[in-house]
């Protein structure tokens, strides 16, 4: 798929995270919001978006990710992909939404985002962490 010239999407190969073999693989802990916990818990979550803050753009394929609440068990995944955006609005151009939030449209998504991250936290860019669940209430 070719894509046009003014895309904000970044080139794949200059955003792809290095092969797992070039390093070891990570643990991370991420806390959710106890709505979108519930969605990774139970597999229906199956892209975090954060924006690329330094902690965060360390995140590669074949880490692992312990996502926290503060009153539910953790739920741990793999990463599987993590593909890097100019900004909330270019993720949501490339990315499923269903895949970030099954119960909201693309529209409802972007408000909830900029609802937690200010405008200066966007300007980092925006990940998107595809994960797949190992254990729900395991680290």
């Amino acid at each position: 798929m070719t894509q046009p010239k003014d895309s904000v999407h970044l080139d794949r190969g200059a955003r792809r995270s290095p092969p797992e073999h070039q390093r070891p693989a990570t643990t991370h802990d991420l806390h959710l919001l106890p709505d979108y916990h519930a969605l990774v818990a139970d597999g229906t979550k199956t892209v975090e978006v954060r924006t690329a803050s330094p902690a965060k753009a360390l995140i590669r394929p074949g880490d692992r990710i312990v996502f926290r609440t503060d009153h539910d068990r953790p739920v741990t995944c793999e990463v599987r992909r993590v593909d890097r955006y100019s900004g909330f609005d270019a993720l949501l151009d490339r990315e499923d939404p269903a895949t970030i939030d099954p119960a909201a449209d693309r529209d409802g998504i972007l408000a909830a985002l900029r609802g937690i991250y200010p405008p200066e936290k966007e300007q980092l860019g925006a990940l998107a962490i595809e994960v797949v669940l190992l254990v729900a209430g395991h680290p």
